[in-house]
């Protein structure tokens, strides 16, 4: 897939980054502990009466929040460039396959340059201040 042929794809070593914004960084955790105020997890936890996210379109769980939600399309897009130049600048071919580890793990892709896996976790940080969505 990508012609970076020196990456290792070992997860093990590899420092956890994390925003200096305090509450960045708990909705950070939170997403990577798959424990968030979304409300399929609200709902899960009997705390919601529905799955379904503000924008009406889906059940707004992680995929939902990070790819799909309407009301933080401009914001994605901006997400989405910076994903593109680190998958560019890792010489891979096509485009990226978007998911969760991507966006919120992707050293654990073994794709990524250390300096490119934090261009991505930093956009990804940017993603979460932006939408001001508590997790």
């Amino acid at each position: 897939m990508c012609q970076n042929d020196t990456r290792n794809n070992s997860f093990s070593g590899s420092q956890i980054i994390f925003p200096k914004n305090r509450c960045i960084a708990i909705s950070y955790t939170r997403l990577l502990l798959n424990d968030t105020t979304l409300t399929a997890h609200q709902y899960h936890m009997g705390l919601a009466d529905t799955k379904v996210c503000e924008c009406n379109q889906r059940v707004e769980d992680e995929y939902h929040f990070l790819f799909q939600c309407t009301r933080y399309k401009d914001t994605w897009k901006q997400l989405l460039q910076s994903v593109q130049k680190s998958w560019t600048d890792a010489r891979c071919k096509g485009l990226p396959h978007w998911s969760v580890t991507l966006l919120l793990a992707p050293s654990y892709l073994g794709v990524f340059s250390s300096e490119q896996s934090h261009d991505i976790l930093f956009a990804m940080f940017e993603y979460i201040r932006q939408t001001r969505h508590r997790l």
